[in-house]
């Protein structure tokens, strides 16, 4: 059978405070599924699509109650940009991310031990660690509205 990459979908929870636009970023935990990703910055909410009938969107939503307890309607996750990556595990993704400003709830860790801590971070000043490279992909196009990009493979020069 040929490879076939693995679609996700990643969510980021913003807010406005004054002029700034803030962003919702979780740090990984120990039992997170990859170990290169302790304690690094990683999308709001984000993981696989889980079956044929879910769609990216759903995906986006479901992955947000999981991992955070907030709800979101499908028509107010705007998607942003959809990143192909390789980034050093030997899965392969297309992962489109969606950033959403209009949720109910409260922003909680309830998956414990894969997430430390959520943190609002400035968008013109965010945290170095940043992981998986997709993540820091996609916070980039965000800020150039670059709807589409290829990252981590053999020979690419980012």
């Amino acid at each position: 059978m040929a490879y076939r990459p693995k679609a996700a979908a990643g969510v980021f929870v913003l807010r406005n405070v004054g002029l700034d636009t803030e962003v919702l970023l979780q740090k990984r935990g120990k039992e997170s599924a990859y170990e290169v990703g302790h304690g690094k910055y990683d999308a709001t909410a984000s993981g696989h699509v889980e079956n044929e009938t879910e769609s990216l969107t759903m995906c986006a939503k479901r992955e947000a109650m999981e991992e955070l307890g907030i709800s979101f309607d499908e028509k107010d996750a705007v998607f942003t940009t959809c990143v192909y990556s390789q980034d050093g595990t030997t899965t392969t993704y297309i992962a489109l991310y969606y950033f959403v400003d209009k949720y109910t709830g409260t922003p909680t860790i309830c998956e414990q031990g894969k997430v430390e801590a959520l943190e609002w971070f400035p968008m013109n000043k965010l945290p170095k660690n940043l992981w998986p490279l997709s993540v820091v992909e996609a916070l980039k196009n965000y800020d150039k509205k670059i709807r589409f990009s290829e990252v981590g493979f053999k020979g690419d020069k980012k």
